[in-house]
């Protein structure tokens, strides 16, 4: 699960994503992916987006 959260604390976004084969990231490196939520699992009005925050929960 994936939660994206705005500056002011407010989660804007919630989903899950199949990845296949699974992340792994090597210490020291970068693996950069972009991860789309569809509209229905997005609130972001009144969101503050001028800073926010992408959390991985299980």
């Amino acid at each position: 699960m994936i939660s994206a959260i705005d500056a002011t604390g407010k989660q804007i976004a919630k989903g899950s994503f199949k990845m296949d084969p699974i992340l792994t990231v090597q210490p020291n490196s970068t693996k950069p992916w972009t991860f789309v939520f569809p509209a229905e699992l997005v609130d972001a009005n009144d969101a503050d987006l001028s800073r926010w925050t992408a959390r991985v929960t299980q």
